[in-house]
């Protein structure tokens, strides 16, 4: 699933960051969820992703870039 991040996200933000040892973009997030796991969260307005690096996630990354785009072009 392909959403955006909520306050109760927090802790699985941080140790998302903490897994890739990067700090997540600022401003809303898209985030991609499954199993109620976050893999990766990406700037809803474009910019970098930070992803889980135990986890296989390039098309996790391009499928919330493309709906970062998709969201952008409908505002």
């Amino acid at each position: 699933m392909i959403r955006y991040a909520l306050p109760a996200d927090g802790p699985a933000l941080t140790r998302l960051e903490q897994l890739a040892d990067r700090r997540l973009p600022r401003g809303p997030l898209l985030v991609a969820e499954t199993d109620g796991e976050l893999l990766a969260a990406a700037s809803a307005t474009g910019g970098g992703a930070v992803t889980n690096p135990f986890r296989v996630t390039l098309d996790v990354v391009e499928l919330i870039e493309l709906r970062a785009r998709q969201l952008r072009a409908a505002a």
